[in-house]
């Protein structure tokens, strides 16, 4: 069975135990996946409250982010190159944020560039 992603959280729902600079948040709910939180050493003088509430804000600080996310997608003009080869991690990957669907590409300027 997949685990559901780690929701908001109240106190009373989740055990947190400390490991260094990192706050492990395990839900009382088994089919809740756990969490490691990296805090830092402001986590030694914390209460288990002060770390559900940064908690708590990562996915606040999300939905923040997606709201305001400029949403428009980008693609290179039809004839243009779509995907571009890197050497340094031997990937093919998009030139921009979508590549163009109706370009036509021989079989071979897909194939990995031999050396």
């Amino acid at each position: 069975m997949r685990l559901k992603r780690p929701t908001r959280a109240i106190i009373d729902q989740v055990r947190i135990t400390r490991e260094g600079n990192d706050a492990i948040i395990d839900y009382a709910d088994a089919g809740i996946a756990g969490t490691r939180l990296t805090i830092g050493p402001d986590i030694a003088t914390m209460t288990d409250r002060d770390i559900i509430d940064v908690f708590n804000g990562v996915p606040a600080a999300q939905e923040r982010l997606l709201a305001a996310w400029d949403k428009t997608v980008t693609e290179e003009p039809p004839g243009e190159k779509q995907i571009d080869y890197h050497e340094d991690s031997d990937q093919w990957v998009p030139r921009m944020q979508a590549a163009c669907p109706r370009a036509r590409w021989p079989a071979s300027r897909w194939a990995r560039p031999h050396p």
